[in-house]
């Protein structure tokens, strides 16, 4: 078992409620690589060092991100018949039409085909033929809202994760609708890496027993620990 990250990093610019500046390494790939590499998932990172650029703006415990620069993904030159994949970007730097040839498990997080440079939101459209080789998506309740709605209801028929901010997620299997509320209330300064550490934890617990409900439960209390410590750091 193994899983392949085409995932970014990010030069985060983060503006707090007092507008004071903080620049710190992070985006999908320094949150994926450091939730499989706590959790001793084999995986490997497919970056190369390249660095997005995101200015992101703190108020009242939400994030807003808004893309400065953007560097592209390299295509994706083979993929071991073992082995999965997990697709989170800041922008669309990765090309999805690759995902044509492939017939492993690929989970998707629609995040940055939902945006696009300089603060500007788009409908997220994908050809059906890519759609049906993606196994798992995840996105946040505002992001599903620019899914088309051929998109959701194939996303429903597999596995959805829907995040909701402070008050859980949900997940779709099969149609089927399950909510995960958090078990208490932890007030971090921000979740800046909460939904990469969500989809990262819950692809591993699934990926190891093939159990949606029971990643799901694993993936909430991962990330609950995971803001209890930016709460006490």
């Amino acid at each position: 078992m193994h899983i392949e990250l085409f995932a970014t990093y990010a030069h985060d610019i983060i503006i707090d409620a007092n507008n004071k500046k903080t620049e710190k390494i992070g985006g999908p790939a320094f949150w994926l690589k450091k939730t499989f590499s706590n959790l001793k998932f084999p995986h490997t990172l497919h970056n190369d060092n390249k660095f997005a650029k995101v200015e992101i703006t703190i108020e009242n415990g939400m994030e807003h991100g808004i893309i400065k620069k953007l560097p592209k993904i390299n295509p994706i030159k083979y993929l071991d018949h073992k082995s999965g994949a997990i697709i989170s970007t800041i922008g669309d730097e990765f090309d999805l039409g690759q995902l044509q040839k492939f017939n492993n498990f690929i989970a998707l997080d629609v995040q940055g085909y939902t945006r696009m440079l300089e603060g500007k939101n788009r409908k997220f459209h994908i050809d059906p033929g890519i759609a049906g080789k993606i196994n798992l998506f995840k996105a946040t309740e505002n992001e599903a809202k620019r899914m088309a709605a051929t998109v959701i209801t194939n996303a429903k028929s597999k596995l959805f994760l829907v995040t909701k901010g402070r008050n859980g997620f949900v997940l779709y299997h099969h149609g089927k609708k399950y909510t995960y509320k958090p078990n208490r209330i932890i007030r971090s300064r921000d979740a800046i890496g909460a939904g990469d550490t969500l989809l990262g934890s819950f692809v591993v617990h699934y990926f190891k027993y093939h159990n949606p409900k029971k990643a799901a439960k694993f993936a909430q209390k991962y990330v609950e620990n995971f803001l209890t410590k930016k709460s006490d750091g």
